[in-house]
């Protein structure tokens, strides 16, 4: 009896050892591939600023010319470099004043998230509207109204909304006045909060610009506009997975 379950163990274990290797074919498999990633999941160029200005540029509007690109190298967060944004002051009553630098881009999708660094070292905003900010702007897309630009504009140290323009909608990151001269984080959900604020999100575009700015609008006519010198820097705009600026967990 013992010598029997021996050539049925035997039997059996050789036809699973024959059922794996041929019909199931565990053991000759190659090894698996390892999974591609992506050489650069941010889609800007240039994100820390090391190698100049480029492919950034100077943004200007109907209503203020901006500076020159100002690349710094002044106790930047990242590698050597940092980009610094500086509103000089003295601007007359209604004036507007605004740093602005953008990066025009054409990802396969649209970013999910924005993340970066900005430094504050002189916030003397004597404007009624004084702000920093991070921005989205999709061109084209065949919007409902038909309008060509959409822009879903970020803001730090607005207390209330600014003047509405056409096709410009405004998120808070937050209200209170920045913290001078420490290095901040800011993340921000771009996909989710330009769809929900526009009720619509384009399944294709001309072109989607990351912009960066600090303005100043409305100033009071017995005063200046005050001054600003704001520095970005390690900016990131891509999936929120990837996002390589997020703080360690506590």
């Amino acid at each position: 009896m013992r010598v029997v379950w021996r050539v049925v163990l035997r039997g059996a274990a050789v036809a699973c050892l024959a059922l794996a290797s041929s019909a199931c074919g565990l053991f000759d498999a190659p090894p698996p591939l390892p999974t591609a990633v992506p050489a650069n999941v941010n889609i800007l160029v240039n994100a820390g600023f090391e190698a100049g200005p480029e492919p950034w540029v100077a943004s200007s509007g109907a209503d203020f010319q901006s500076a020159p690109v100002v690349i710094s190298d002044v106790a930047p967060h990242g590698g050597k470099h940092a980009l610094e944004l500086k509103l000089a002051g003295g601007g007359a009553e209604g004036d507007t004043q605004a740093g602005v630098v953008t990066q025009a881009t054409n990802p396969h999708e649209f970013p999910e998230f924005v993340s970066g660094f900005y430094r504050v070292d002189d916030w003397q905003p004597r404007a009624q509207f004084r702000y920093l900010y991070v921005s989205v702007t999709v061109a084209g897309g065949d919007f409902p109204g038909g309008a060509r630009f959409h822009e879903l504009r970020i803001l730090v140290g607005a207390p209330t909304e600014p003047p509405l323009l056409p096709n410009l909608t405004f998120a808070f990151l937050r209200r209170d006045p920045p913290v001078l001269h420490h290095w901040t984080y800011f993340g921000f959900p771009l996909k989710t909060t330009f769809q929900s604020h526009f009720a619509y999100l384009p399944p294709h575009w001309d072109a989607i610009y990351i912009t960066v700015g600090v303005r100043s609008d409305l100033s009071d006519a017995s005063r200046t506009s005050g001054s600003a010198d704001v520095v970005f820097d390690d900016l990131y705009a891509g999936t929120q997975a990837d996002n390589p600026n997020r703080p360690p967990d506590p």
